[in-house]
């Protein structure tokens, strides 16, 4: 009986297996894919890229050269003329491009690591490129020509940029940590929310230059000038400040809490809601400065001693 009962639930089994197979191959369907060209990664131009790796097996540096997408990483570019040349989503880690012509040229899209390790980098023209939100730092940019290039979102951090020529460049938004800026050529440049933490910026001329909402926290100033400049907004708590120029600057709404300003000339300087708690003033040149009722200081601006000395004690009755 046992046995008859087996065999039935064999043959039912057997049966339900079959028809599932049948029933599989019946409404059975292959899924494919139909790449577009969106899907398509760009490639390397064949004229110098002949397997598709992106390695330029030939290559025709000239004027108006279309390197995009290749990879040119440990490439010495040096010494050439490349202006107007397409360099997008190129690779160029390690590469040398000291004394090379890129003016003009499209570096959009660099490839993150890019610029990251190059060294040596001496004075190559760069005027007029694009390197909006490009990530170059710690690059050894000395005497570079950025004049008229797009550097907005850039970020250039420890980066070596002296006696470059950044005039005339949209520097806006950048961040600019621990960078040496001596001797940097600034004319002109758009330096709108930019973040100069930390860094060294000697013999600079902001001299009616717009540098609202800068962040120049701990920087060391030296021989710069910030005459007529719009500085509002502008953090430039615990600088070195020293000897600086600010006459007829515009420093409405900025922080100088705890910096330096010994010697500094301010004079005709507009110091409205200005933050000075902290800051140093000897021998500073306070003349004419406008202050507010929401400027917070700890210094008395009164001109005569009679006021400075009434200032003092109005001062630490209020602590």
């Amino acid at each position: 009986m046992l046995k008859k009962i087996f065999f039935v639930i064999l043959i039912v089994t057997a049966l339900i297996v079959v028809s599932i197979l049948i029933d599989s191959k019946d409404n059975s369907y292959e899924i494919t894919y139909n790449p577009t060209l969106d899907s398509i990664p760009e490639k390397c131009s064949s004229l110098y890229d002949n397997d598709g790796d992106r390695i330029p097996e030939v290559l025709i540096l000239q004027p108006n050269v279309d390197l995009s997408f290749c990879l040119l990483d440990n490439k010495n570019l040096s010494n050439m003329d490349l202006n107007n040349g397409k360099f997008v989503s190129i690779n160029l880690a390690g590469s040398n491009l000291s004394n090379s012509n890129f003016s003009n040229s499209d570096f959009s899209g660099l490839n993150p690591y890019g610029l990251k390790l190059i060294s040596g980098i001496t004075g190559p023209n760069l005027k007029g490129v694009e390197f909006k939100k490009e990530d170059i730092f710690r690059t050894n940019l000395i005497e570079t020509n950025f004049s008229h290039s797009n550097l907005s979102n850039a970020n250039l951090s420890y980066a070596n940029l002296t006696k470059s020529d950044l005039s005339y460049a949209d520097l806006s938004n950048s961040v600019i940590f621990y960078s040496d800026l001596h001797n940097v050529n600034l004319t002109g440049a758009i330096i709108v929310d930019t973040d100069f933490s930390g860094s060294d910026l000697v013999n600079i001329d902001f001299k009616d230059v717009d540098l609202k909402n800068g962040n120049f926290f701990g920087v060391t100033f030296s021989e710069v000038n910030f005459k007529n400049a719009n500085l509002q907004k502008v953090n430039f708590s615990n600088a070195y400040l020293v000897n600086l120029d600010f006459s007829n600057a515009n420093l409405s709404n900025a922080d100088l809490s705890g910096a330096d300003l010994s010697g500094a000339i301010l004079s005709n300087s507009d110091l409205s809601d200005t933050n000075l708690i902290g800051a140093y003033f000897r021998g500073t040149n306070l003349e004419n400065v406008i202050v507010s009722p929401q400027t917070k200081t700890d210094y008395c601006f009164n001109s005569d001693f009679f006021n400075r000395v009434l200032c003092k004690i109005y001062r630490i009755i209020e602590k």
